[in-house]
């Protein structure tokens, strides 16, 4: 067995790839500052505005019927619509990343807004949605509030999820 440097996840002596984090096992570690940490400030001191943040105009026939929930980028005014999935991780892309995220926040100035490559994860469970913050260098916030990296927080229409600094509003069809 061998430990990610980076989570401190067991993986068998085979593996390349940490199954928990995404990091390159072996001579290929991915450094922990891979994120920006926003200058001079502690990821507990990162204040999150709600100030005019309004949800885009409702146009029901734009989901569809394979939409399960929508993430409104509140600074960018757009909208991922999420459907067919159970469970989608929210993140950034680097060169030779290994492993992706389902939503790729990175042409919406992810990396300066202090977003990790794995940042959170939403998903679809019994009936609610939860976000998890993947142990991100600037956290995660629901409607101004920090929470626990690794615990299910259940998310409601209209929520505001901060990842580091990048607002999403959680829109339910």
């Amino acid at each position: 067995m061998k430990e990610c440097p980076k989570c401190r996840n067991e993986e068998p002596d085979e593996v390349s790839i940490c199954s928990r984090c995404g990091n390159v096992l072996g001579q290929h570690v991915v450094q922990r500052d891979a994120t920006r940490t926003l200058s001079g400030i502690s990821p507990d001191d990162i204040m999150v505005s709600l100030e005019g943040v309004q949800p885009p105009p409702r146009d029901q026939e734009k989901f569809g019927d394979d939409v399960q929930f929508s993430l409104f980028l509140v600074d960018h005014d757009h909208v991922f619509k999420l459907g067919g999935k159970e469970e989608y991780t929210l993140g950034r892309v680097t060169e030779g990343q290994a492993v992706l995220p389902d939503v790729d926040l990175s042409s919406y100035e992810a990396y300066a807004q202090g977003v990790s490559r794995q940042h959170a994860t939403m998903k679809i469970l019994h009936n609610q949605i939860v976000v998890i913050d993947l142990n991100s260098s600037n956290g995660t916030r629901v409607n101004g509030q920090k929470i626990i990296p690794h615990v299910e927080y259940p998310v409601r229409e209209g929520d505001i999820v901060a990842l580091g600094k990048l607002r999403l509003q959680v829109i339910i069809p």
